[in-house]
């Protein structure tokens, strides 16, 4: 027993950070995420998606996570599915990417909770999420086509009552909806 405490303390102590670290991680998306669209929305004005992406990402975080987009971290480019996304503003410019970092160098730098004796103090922590516009899909409408005469019953419904015992239809029970 006095060898196993120590262990099944540091599992504990590794568990808590990990699911501390998911929770900061998923806040982290999150604000990308949030950040990538508010840039895609902003993408006809020129220079506005950069700020845009870094307002909402800011804004969907709290102020203890720091600054974690910096305007070198929000791409402008070209998003298809054949190619996914390249980096390229240009008049045919259609999405957005915006990464979150919370690192030591940036000194906002999640820090540990209780699996600070057994390594660094700080980890690095970084998220990205990509946002594009919708095609511009050209479709005819719809072809307005009206049924043939010989379909005249095609709007009556008939109802019919079984016997679940036997499975066969019961006499005079055909009623017209």
């Amino acid at each position: 027993l006095a060898l196993s405490v120590p262990v099944l303390v540091g599992m504990a102590a590794y568990a808590v950070d990990f699911a501390n670290y998911r929770t900061v991680a998923g806040r982290m998306q999150a604000a990308a995420d949030a950040g990538a669209l508010a840039g895609v929305k902003s993408l006809d004005t020129p220079g506005a998606s950069s700020r845009e992406a870094i307002r909402f990402v800011d804004l969907n975080v709290p102020e203890s996570f720091g600054s974690m987009t910096l305007a070198s971290d929000v791409t402008v480019g070209n998003y298809s599915v054949a190619k996914g996304f390249v980096a390229g503003a240009g008049a045919n410019a259609n999405a957005v990417r915006v990464v979150t970092v919370r690192s030591p160098e940036r000194g906002n730098a999640p820090k540990r909770i209780l699996s600070v004796f057994w390594g660094p103090d700080e980890i690095s922590l970084s998220t990205q999420a990509t946002a594009a516009r919708q095609l511009n899909v050209q479709y005819e409408p719809p072809e307005r086509m009206l049924l043939d005469n010989e379909a005249w019953d095609f709007n009556e419904v008939y109802a019919y009552c079984y016997d679940s015992g036997t499975g066969k239809r019961v006499d005079g029970t055909e009623t017209l909806i």
